[in-house]
């Protein structure tokens, strides 16, 4: 074996000369949403201005402070309605491994999906194509969404505890936002 067969084999647990600590993906979310109160006051920098002008081509570089504004506003609540569903119940963040994350927590993994999907869906149930921000707010939607629920959004890692969303969920959460699509009224 050379040098460099053996450094490629290295793990981290003989860098480190221990196993890393485990932390429920709840947990992970929390700490992922409490680092945007962070950076939310940062320069709006010209990377980002770009991808959200050209994502969005009715988005303006002069909207951009409202967008992040507004990006920010519903970042945190979906923070919100995670935290609340975290404090039902004080041992959902110890898990010690992702078998025992999943075992323990896909309850309140399937409470967190069902709350965001509702806010995600009242957002979109309070657009309005007529109003003088649509473009701005379409956006927002559009991109929490996929911070959220896109291909390697925070939902994504679930995948790493082998996360079953099972059927009897998948109608559970199509009948709550059924519901909510039926009691809609737009003085709500």
């Amino acid at each position: 074996m050379t040098e460099n067969t053996q450094e490629a084999e290295l793990t981290v647990e003989d860098i480190l000369g221990e196993t890393p600590e485990y932390h429920s993906i709840l947990q992970v979310w929390q700490e992922v949403l409490a680092a945007s109160k962070n950076v939310r006051q940062e320069r709006i920098t010209p990377q980002w201005a770009l991808r959200v002008v050209t994502s969005h081509p009715e988005v303006t570089f002069s909207d951009m402070k409202d967008y992040r504004d507004l990006y920010y506003q519903s970042i945190d609540e979906l923070a919100e309605a995670l935290q609340v569903e975290i404090e039902t119940d004080d041992e959902c963040l110890n898990a010690a491994s992702p078998e025992e994350d999943a075992e323990q927590n896909t309850f309140h993994y399937i409470n967190v999906i069902i709350s965001w999907q509702k806010i995600i869906l009242t957002w979109e149930l309070e657009w309005d194509v007529d109003d003088i921000d649509a473009p701005v707010r379409l956006a927002v939607i559009s991109d929490v969404h996929k911070m959220f629920f896109g291909e390697v959004g925070l939902t994504s890692l679930l995948d790493q505890i082998n996360f079953d969303f099972s059927e009897d969920s998948q109608n559970l959460l199509r009948s709550e936002l059924e519901e909510l699509k039926e009691n809609w009224t737009n003085d709500e």
